[in-house]
């Protein structure tokens, strides 16, 4: 407090000090248009108020922050929402392990089905909406990431590796194959691009012919 009372009282005093002011506009020898212009506003009694030094001693009015202030009334309009991604992805969740089920059931019956017969059974147990659904083609998308052999690409999935950090359409054949209790141990899936399959009833919706094929642990 004391440093703020003798800067203050400083800077005071040094406004009406004219003297070294006079001294060095006469040494510089300036017209006297430079004193009526630099000085005389310092004699004016009634000086309009500006921004000076002295501002910043003054008491400052703490304003609240209104970025904040929003982000609560956003969280508290929303509430307990999801978010679109969220929604999607639960549908998608839901939809691969319905989907993967029907895949490991018809594994456990015949052990091998190819694509075609794997649509069919999902006609038969969905109707044409679970052929035309949004989340078919991307189930059979991730089914359908292998490394070539030969003249064919192949992808094996394990079914009793640890759930949790897998891509969503390997965690519902996870999810399925414990449910069913089945005697696979692994799914191996073949694709052979040169030969496409019509996925639904869009003639431009083509997939590569696939061959689900069911091995149990004797057979790996």
């Amino acid at each position: 407090e004391w440093i703020c009372q003798v800067r203050m009282k400083s800077l005071f005093d040094r406004r009406y000090q004219f003297q070294e002011a006079l001294e060095n506009h006469i040494h510089a020898n300036v017209p006297n248009e430079v004193h009526i212009v630099e000085m005389h506003p310092l004699l004016l009694p009634n000086v309009s108020r500006t921004f000076g030094l002295c501002s910043i001693f003054e008491p400052q009015r703490i304003v609240g922050r209104k970025v904040e202030d929003m982000e609560v009334k956003t969280s508290e309009e929303w509430g307990d929402r999801k978010s679109i991604e969220k929604i999607v992805e639960g549908r998608q969740d839901e939809n691969f392990r319905i989907y993967a089920q029907l895949l490991v059931d018809a594994l456990a019956e015949s052990e091998t089905i190819d694509l075609p017969a794997y649509l069919s059974v999902i006609r038969t147990c969905l109707g044409d909406e679970g052929i035309d659904h949004i989340d078919l083609i991307p189930f059979l998308i991730e089914l359908n990431k292998g490394t070539r052999n030969g003249e064919a690409y192949e992808a094996i999935f394990d079914l009793h590796v640890p759930r949790g950090q897998n891509e969503p359409a390997v965690e519902a054949l996870l999810s399925a194959a414990a449910q069913s209790g089945g005697e696979s141990h692994r799914i191996r899936v073949i694709s052979r691009p040169e030969r496409r399959v019509l996925i639904g009833e869009e003639e431009d919706v083509y997939l590569s012919y696939l061959t689900f094929i069911g091995e149990r642990l004797h057979e790996v």
